[in-house]
């Protein structure tokens, strides 16, 4: 049996810088996603730079409708904006055929025969008078074996991890110093699903 996932995160969704192209490469991602019966959307944090404006967030709740009416959506919290100040419940409160789901905090959500992790970015101010407080590396270890226990408890389910956060010793780009691409519908076809 097969699982399709559309996954895409730190989108930076900004209305004074690039709006228009990453509005068409949104709806690129979910005019392909239905095209290609996806069975899972997951957008994984940084859904814009700063605290969403009413348009960004209209165009955000208009994609997120959109998947929701095709397959289950899960939002997973970044480090940008005010995502961990609860700028993506509105996200979250939006109907469609399917659920969406919105992961503030590490949480397993089962999804018929598959299982799914999330790791949201992690945030200082969350561990504050916990034993992880000094050590975010330590807490992250323990969430981590936390989800392998959970998955060995579903064995014949499908296991999936998403998470927004930072890998010592990774390379990372950035916006800067790249040219922002533009996503093109193709030609005879509309981007609504």
């Amino acid at each position: 049996m097969s699982f399709r996932v559309s996954h895409c995160g730190d989108v930076h969704l900004e209305e004074d810088r690039y709006f228009g192209d990453t509005a068409q490469c949104l709806e690129w991602f979910v005019y392909d996603s239905v095209r290609q019966s996806t069975d899972l959307f997951v957008i994984d944090g940084d859904l814009t730079t700063y605290k969403a404006t009413i348009k960004e967030r209209n165009l955000w709740i208009d994609m997120v409708i959109r998947m929701a009416d095709h397959a289950p959506v899960l939002i997973v919290s970044g480090n940008h904006g005010k995502e961990s100040d609860g700028d993506l419940y509105a996200l979250a409160k939006a109907k469609g055929k399917h659920s969406i789901y919105l992961s503030t905090e590490p949480e397993l959500i089962e999804l018929g025969h598959v299982a799914i992790a999330t790791f949201p970015y992690p945030r200082k101010a969350d561990w504050v008078g916990t034993r992880q407080e000094h050590s975010m590396q330590e807490a992250f270890v323990d969430q981590m074996e936390e989800f392998n226990r959970q998955f060995a408890r579903r064995s014949a389910f499908y296991h999936l991890f998403f998470g927004h956060f930072g890998v010592a010793g990774a390379r990372v780009s950035s916006w800067a110093a790249v040219s922002r691409p533009v996503c093109r519908v193709p030609a005879g076809t509309s981007a609504a699903p």
